[in-house]
């Protein structure tokens, strides 16, 4: 997709002068292949300089399956130069100018599985038409017993009719017994194929089968987890290699750049600081724990034997290390405001209820309206 960076005036009532507008992938041909008139070329839309670098993008005004026929407008191609747009797309080889959805290798597979589920579904509709058949133990004779009005109903042409209702009990003629119909079902391959056709889709679209249909028939809670790791890695690639550089740096810095313009942020040396001042710490949206009890456990082991520290295990959870430290924190002054002394509060209590020693330089909380030393202090006594 396309993202393009639109500056508005003082006037436009924004507080920071900029809006992001979205802007689908097929606005801009991926099919248009020209030479503009200051002599770039331009391939797939991008137009090009002489030494290589995008320098504009040719663009509808509006979406090709939104256009009217009479707005020749909108069917027009205009230019957009280049730093107003962030072109946001996963490059799969070298040299490549536009990006390709994830599933686009997978439209074939879909369309036979799609094709097939209709055939099965076809299949099942026309058995299911044909209910009960009579057959004779002789040969029929001119006197058919089931075109007789006596014992049957015939058409305007002399074919016999014969009637079914629900719950009803039908007395035949000598000769003829019912035989009723039992239709094929699916096949005993149609749910293997099903399964392979949409592995073989999942795999081509970098997600697991699992998490893409939901099966989970037959996993093991070891087996999802090894999955699901499996599937983290593919979103963090996306989010640390394409989303955050190509997407939302870009946005950080460009609205830096329309605030301190506008007067909105007073940045003292924006102009040689301008680094420091965008430099950002992205914190993606956690994975929720797969197992709290172990994940949570094997986190702390990390921390305290250095393997990691505490700060990458709060940013793993999509959380801020320095506000978490703020909270806590706070916690602790409240907590010691009231005199409380907490199980959960590690500077007084072990993760087995053990009263810890007293860390250096600390002070005791006094209870309200005591004069009695902290239930710490007596048991040190």
């Amino acid at each position: 997709m396309f993202v393009r960076l639109r500056q508005r005036r003082p006037q436009d009532g924004l507080e920071v002068p900029l809006q992001l507008q979205v802007i689908e992938a097929e606005q801009c041909p991926a099919n248009y292949y020209a030479t503009a008139s200051n002599g770039n070329v331009i391939r797939a839309g991008v137009e090009f300089n002489a030494i290589g670098q995008r320098v504009a993008y040719w663009m509808f005004a509006s979406h090709p399956g939104d256009m009217l026929v009479t707005n020749f407008l909108d069917m027009t191609l205009r230019r957009v130069p280049a730093e107003q747009i962030i072109h946001v797309y996963e490059p799969i080889r070298a040299g490549q100018i536009r990006g390709l959805p994830h599933m686009t290798s997978s439209l074939v597979e879909l369309f036979n599985i799609g094709n097939l589920k209709d055939a099965v579904l076809m299949r099942q509709q026309i058995a299911n038409l044909l209910t009960v058949f009579f057959t004779r133990d002789a040969v029929a004779s001119d006197d058919d017993p089931l075109g007789d009005a006596k014992n049957g109903m015939t058409d305007p042409d002399g074919t016999p009719l014969a009637g079914l209702e629900p719950g009803s009990a039908v007395e035949l003629p000598d000769g003829v017994k019912p035989e009723f119909s039992n239709p094929p079902d699916a096949g005993p391959n149609f749910a293997p194929y099903m399964r392979t056709m949409l592995m073989a889709v999942a795999a081509r679209a970098g997600i697991p089968y699992e998490v893409l249909t939901g099966d989970l028939a037959n996993i093991s809670d070891r087996a999802l987890r090894l999955i699901l790791n499996e599937f983290r890695r593919i979103v963090e690639q996306r989010q640390w290699l394409v989303l955050i550089p190509m997407l939302c740096q870009r946005v950080r810095e460009a609205w830096w750049d329309a605030a301190v313009l506008a007067g909105v942020v007073d940045a003292p040396g924006y102009a040689n600081l301008r680094d420091d001042y965008v430099d950002t710490l992205w914190v993606p949206h956690g994975f929720p724990y797969s197992h709290p009890v172990q994940d949570v456990d094997a986190d702390r082991k990390a921390v305290r034997s250095g393997f990691k520290s505490r700060s990458s295990v709060v940013l793993a959870n999509g959380d801020d290390p320095e506000q978490v430290d703020r909270e806590i924190l706070e916690d602790n002054q409240r907590a010691d405001a009231n005199g409380f002394i907490l199980d959960s509060d590690a500077r007084y209590t072990s993760d087995r209820g053990i009263t810890q020693a007293k860390p250096a330089g600390s002070v005791e909380p006094a209870p309200a309206d005591s004069a009695e030393p902290p239930p710490s202090q007596q048991q040190e006594n």
